[in-house]
């Protein structure tokens, strides 16, 4: 079958190339061809598409995604992986991870955007598999979000740093401006502010802010710290009740520019005119427009150049080699910067290729006098999927050839020139347009609806001949006159799977080039092409037919896995170990191996699970020690990325948000001001602890933070101070329906008796669920596995969680048993979609959302058809139906459709 695949490939080159001479497969192309195959094979890789309901979002907000896991070659849906992490990374590196369950190549959920756990500014979101740790991860989704806050409070706060050096330090310059959205200044508004290095406070103070809306902050910074690692936390007090935070990374505003240049195919090779390709970078990562001109080392003006699109541009230049090129560029502070272009090489090849319309390539290969009369071998591929091959022989100087782009892989092709003895000598990417991995997409609604009027709405998807597709889509309904999405700025499932997937490091505004297409579009794309890298894997690695050893398995579910030991911390070989799931009433048996190593894998459990892992000796006696393995560290620690400039179409989302949030607060639906280190709040939506045992549906009555536990001597005084709670004897004590009985107290979700013997340092945090009828929503048999001489639930229940950093308290652990907490599925909800065709009691309050429908589960059936309703809300305006999914065919789909509501 291979053999007939190069075959055919040789037949359709020679039709399309007549000015190549070639030869049919010999054996260095059958066996490179081979080791490609085999490395594809034995490499698998994934993508990873996000589709999400908007662009941007506010504090109260959910986001709600769906991902679509696919194999690197073909774009159709993965069975490699089962889990799929999503990180969120604030501008401090803070990183926050939610797990969600794959289930043949899809997974979906919501993230919460609650105010304890998030900060208003720009995240990085990433996503990902743990198979895809072992590749590089500049292949990651990678997107940025902005999230505001009009639940706390609608502000628009901007810093701007200065680094001044001194003799001994480095002067820290830091200017806050607090607005209005509609820009107004905050006036003689008092500001707390903290300036931060990594995890440590460097300084604190107070200020206020002058008849602008400015605070300014000093401070000496040692010389051994890096800038990139210090931020400013600030809290504004708007009044006695709403404290609004605001956090900072320092970024130096100072004009700088990084500028590359890269020669078409690799290098420039000495008495060949070649294209030169470059890129200018800013010092906040995105494209900057410049002009310049390049001299040699006489001061002689050789070339001038001017970008064309986000920093890119190119000249031609036919160097000599015994000279030197300088590009000479004029900043706008009237700054002039140099920068050297890489040295000619004596002999080699130049290859170039250009679009000379929409169905064909011109290649040409250039050689100095030397490789006249030689043999190269031409390779096209896609994501290690051979498009076609050739041998060429090097007759001439410089030969050309018409290239039909239906020879080619849709998206982005790498083609690599090989010497004679199967070296790489130089290579190119071209983008080819795609046309048959898309599938078509027709929505059917009507043109207008009035308000709360029901929408129905007929989709078909189908391929390039009319037939139906089946597969999996979302679906995400705006209000576009609140969130104004441009398409341009959108990461879709096009500009990702077909661009940027592909693509080492940042693309900016990528779906650009897949909206309006036209000409100039080609060039911009063909730019992009020559200044971007790609790598998914290296020539060398292919030839060498090299293994790699992978460090992470694909993940099958989740898992929890540890070491048992006897005293003397030698491994204990084929131990007993069970694993008890308390919430669950569950056990799981498993053996350690010849290591004392266990492993209970294909779990599934949300997040704040605990488990209770046991274990015995191979003469069933537990005088054994459990260790449990840790989690990785953090792949981004230290990571910067582009922070997003607040635009004015988030500034208007921000103020429709705010008029929402008011109008769910008359009727009880919201409560708004921030938490800032309570000790207790009550009648307010309480601080979330980490990891806690309490069902995530459920709010405590009463919350202990952990900057409260720290200072306290012990649990009883902290807790003898709330209303319905008694201490006797280190025992709780409630009320229930005039009668007082002990309440449950749970550690980690466990039953303890004695309050006394837990350290309030080693606690993350306590929660308290007073025994009236909110607990009756726990449901008393929840807890009927436990002894009633531990409490009773009709009384109360006090969570308590213990920190996961358990070593700094010295805690002593238990022989024989252990107790974990891993991060574990996030909780996910459905997506609430009124219905205005029944009762309901809140139809009075005004519909103010600008998510107004979302679903992430469309399948459609054999002839591609799927139907789906929703209601429109209380405002006018153009609502915006976004599509997004995957047939199994690997068909890409994207498609947006408006109508209006009057």
């Amino acid at each position: 079958m291979k053999n007939y695949r190069l075959l055919l490939i040789f037949i359709c080159f020679l039709a399309v190339i007549s000015s190549f001479a070639f030869y049919n497969a010999d054996s260095r192309l059958t066996t490179l061809i081979d080791k490609l195959d085999r490395y594809t094979n034995e490499n698998p890789q994934e993508k990873i598409h996000v589709h999400f309901d908007k662009p941007y979002y506010s504090i109260g907000d959910d986001i709600w995604l769906k991902a679509y896991v696919v194999n690197a070659e073909e774009n159709k849906l993965s069975l490699l992986s089962k889990v799929l992490y999503v990180d969120l990374i604030d501008e401090r590196d803070s990183i926050r991870t939610f797990l969600l369950p794959i289930e043949n190549g899809l997974a979906n959920g919501n993230i919460s955007l609650i105010d304890s756990l998030f900060a208003p500014g720009t995240y990085e979101v990433k996503a990902y598999t743990k198979w895809m740790k072992n590749f590089n991860r500049d292949y990651f989704f990678t997107t940025s979000i902005t999230i505001g806050d009009a639940l706390n409070g609608t502000l628009d706060a901007n810093a701007s740093f200065k680094l001044q050096p001194t003799e001994k330090n480095i002067l820290l310059i830091v200017s806050i401006s607090y607005k209005t959205l509609e820009g107004k200044p905050e006036v003689l508004k008092d500001v707390t502010y903290s300036i931060n290095y990594q995890n440590k406070t460097l300084t604190d103070g107070k200020a206020k802010t002058d008849e602008n809306g400015n605070v300014k902050v000093v401070y000496s910074l040692k010389k051994e710290y890096d800038p990139k690692d210090v931020n400013i936390s600030t809290i504004l007090a708007m009044n006695e009740t709403m404290h609004i935070p605001r956090n900072f990374k320092v970024e130096s505003h100072e004009d700088n520019i990084d500028l590359k240049f890269f020669p078409e195919g690799g290098d420039l090779v000495a008495g060949l005119r070649s294209k030169v390709a470059f890129k200018a970078i800013g010092n906040d990562g995105l494209g900057i427009d410049l002009k310049g001109y390049l001299e040699d080392q006489n001061k002689n003006k050789v070339a001038e150049f001017n970008s064309e699109h986000n920093g890119m541009g190119l000249f031609a230049l036919m160097p000599n080699k015994e000279n030197i090129y300088t590009a000479v560029i004029s900043l706008k502070n009237g700054l002039v910067k140099r920068f050297v272009l890489p040295k000619a090489v004596d002999h080699g090849y130049v290859m170039s290729l250009n679009h000379l319309d929409e169905e064909n390539l011109l290649l040409k290969i250039e050689s100095a006098g030397q490789g006249i009369g030689k043999e190269l071998i031409l390779v096209a591929q896609t994501n290690g999927i051979v498009d076609y091959s050739a041998i060429i022989k090097m007759d001439k100087a410089s030969i050309t050839s018409k290239l039909s782009k239906k020879l080619f892989s849709e998206g982005i092709v790498q083609i690599t020139l090989f010497s004679s003895d199967v070296k790489p000598i130089a290579e190119r990417l071209v983008f080819i347009q795609p046309k048959y991995k898309l599938a078509n997409v027709n929505i059917d609604t009507k043109e207008s609806y009035k308000r709360r009027e029901k929408v129905n709405m007929s989709i078909k998807i189908s391929d390039k001949t009319d037939k139906g597709q089946v597969g999996s889509f979302s679906v995400g309904v705006i209000n576009n006159d609140k969130v104004m999405a441009n398409e341009d700025d959108v990461q879709t499932i096009f500009s990702n799977l077909l661009l940027t997937s592909d693509l080492r490091g940042y693309v900016e505004k990528p779906n650009y080039y897949f909206t309006n297409f036209n000409l100039q579009k080609v060039r911009h794309l063909d730019l992009l092409m020559l200044t971007q890298g790609w790598r998914r894997f290296n020539w060398a690695d292919v030839q060498s037919e090299k293994k790699n050893d992978f460090k992470y398995n694909s993940d099958k579910g989740l898992s929890i896995s540890g070491t048992i030991t006897n005293l003397s911390n030698k491994p204990i070989p084929f131990g007993k170990v069970n694993l008890f799931v308390p919430s669950m009433i569950t056990l799981i048996d498993t053996i350690a191996d010849a290591n004392g190593h266990f492993v209970f894998d294909e779990l599934n459990f949300t997040d704040s699970t605990t488990f209770i892992v046991r274990a015995k000796n191979t003469k069933d006696r537990n005088n054994v020690k459990i260790t449990i393995d840790k989690s990785e560290p953090t792949l981004f620690k230290n990571y910067s990325f582009k922070k997003l400039p607040t635009s004015s179409s988030f500034v208007q989302y921000l103020y429709h948000t705010e008029k929402m949030y008011n109008e769910m607060n008359k009727f009880g639906l919201v409560n708004k001001g921030t938490m800032l280190k309570e000790v207790v709040i009550k009648g307010r939506k309480q601080p979330v602890i980490a990891r806690s045992a309490i069902p995530a549906f459920f709010e405590a009555d009463y919350t202990i933070t952990p900057e409260n536990l720290q200072s306290a001597g012990n649990i009883a005084s902290l807790l003898n101070k709330f209303n319905g709670v008694l201490i006797r004897n280190n025992s709780i004590y409630g009320m229930r329906k005039g009668k007082m009985g002990k309440m449950l107290v749970l550690l980690d979700g466990m039953p303890i008796s004695d309050l006394g013997s837990v350290n309030p340092m080693a606690l993350s945090g306590v929660q308290i669920i007073k025994g009236s009828g909110s607990s009756d929503a726990l449901g008393i048999r929840h807890f009927s596995n436990f002894d009633e001489r531990d409490g009773n639930a009709e009384f109360g229940i006090v969570y308590l969680t213990l920190e996961t950093k358990r070593t700094k308290y010295n805690t002593k652990q238990e022989l024989g048993m252990a107790r974990v907490k891993p991060v574990g599925y996030a909780v996910t909800k459905e997506f609430y979609s009124p219905a205005y065709d029944v009762v309901n009691k809140n139809d009075k309050m005004a519909d103010l959302r600008s998510t107004i429908y979302w679903n992430p589960n469309l399948i459609t059936d054999e002839g591609g058809n799927v139907n789906l309703s929703f209601f429109t809300a209380d405002e006018p305006g153009k609502y915006l139906v976004t599509l997004e999914g995957v047939t199994i065919n690997g068909l890409l789909t994207r498609k947006t459709h408006e109508f209006v509501v009057k």
